[in-house]
């Protein structure tokens, strides 16, 4: 049908053909030509030149960065729900070998990614007013981009892995001298107080091992922010998550705590100790930076967040009942086992 010279005889040829078969068979030929399509669309996808376009760009999550060549051997689909494209490029600096030999990001096509963005933009704001109250909770707050209808990019955070990879390990890689494990412990213990104070406030759900991660350094953070403002997730009618953010007894050894089979044998780490510590000090900028986003959607009349909700501190500002209520829920996250077990979660 290509040759113009022998379009019309083809044409007749190929609509006796369809006439003659049945509506079954037809159907069968349909599949097969949409089937092709698609081929020859990856086909276009993978051709060399295509490839050249991807490379010698600036990143769009940041424009100082340069992207060099895409390194096709170590580009994969990943296996989550959407298959993602993992795509890494060479870095044409000439000092990247000093530096990052690659850089790394996650397009997702069939997730609205701009509700990530406002997520991560909040833990920004919150980050900000954290540090400008001397408080440094090593949070890790990556770049994400919506680029269309339920399309965008996402930045692979370097050298880290998700909870679920690191429990399905039996031999894990040492960690170093004492002074980097214990560094290491700092970050984590940081870091989990962090998260766990912006998760209950933002009323981030839909918590798991898959979408908690922690990089070599020790910092945990958090990705994936399909359900905030307290939107719980249920399966068969029932509320997966029970307690206001997830602080399991893994995390908790993390910290230092020695546990028995079904309660805590003792609190003696001074990581543990500190743990509550800074939830304490961190909920109060916290509260403040919540309340400033209602005034501020009431003021825009925006519809009034319902993060407020998430709120079990703002009735008063006493500090012992700030701090008696914030411990109660940190054993509550801890002790609660059925969350521990679910769908592996952590």
């Amino acid at each position: 049908l290509d040759n113009a010279d022998a379009r019309l005889r083809f044409s007749l040829i190929l609509d006796a053909l369809c006439r003659g078969f049945g509506p079954q068979l037809l159907l069968f030929i349909h599949e097969q030509v949409n089937a092709l399509h698609r081929l020859t669309g990856l086909s276009q996808l993978l051709r060399s030149d295509v490839r050249y376009d991807l490379g010698d760009i600036l990143s769009p999550l940041r424009f100082s960065i340069k992207l060099g060549p895409v390194v096709e051997q170590q580009c994969t689909v990943k296996r989550s729900k959407k298959r993602p494209l993992w795509i890494v490029w060479a870095n044409p600096d000439n000092l990247g070998i000093h530096h990052h030999k690659l850089h790394q990001l996650l397009f997702k096509h069939g997730d609205d990614l701009r509700q990530d963005m406002l997520t991560l933009q909040l833990l920004r704001v919150m980050d900000h007013i954290w540090k400008d109250e001397g408080l440094n909770l090593d949070l890790t707050i990556y770049d994400c981009l919506s680029t269309g209808e339920d399309m965008g990019l996402i930045e692979v955070v370097r050298h880290s892995q998700t909870i679920m990879s690191i429990q399905g390990q039996r031999v894990l890689p040492p960690l170093g001298s004492e002074k980097i494990y214990e560094e290491a412990i700092r970050r984590f213990t940081n870091s989990c107080a962090g998260y766990c104070v912006a998760t209950f406030v933002l009323g981030i759900r839909d918590r798991h091992n898959d979408n908690i991660m922690v990089d070599d350094s020790g910092r945990l953070f958090h990705i994936d922010f399909g359900h905030i403002l307290n939107n719980k997730k249920k399966k068969f009618g029932i509320t997966r998550e029970r307690v206001p953010f997830v602080l399991t007894s893994d995390f908790a050894c993390g910290l230092g705590q020695m546990w028995g089979v079904n309660r805590p044998l003792k609190k003696t780490s001074l990581d543990y100790q500190s743990f509550p510590i800074l939830c304490v000090v961190g909920i109060y900028p916290g509260i403040n930076f919540c309340i400033f986003i209602r005034d501020l959607s009431y003021t825009l009349r925006i519809c009034p967040f319902t993060l407020i909700l998430a709120f079990h501190f703002i009735r008063t500002s006493a500090n012992k009942h700030h701090k008696l209520g914030l411990e109660a829920r940190i054993s509550d996250s801890i002790l609660i086992g059925s969350f521990g077990t679910y769908d592996y979660a952590v």
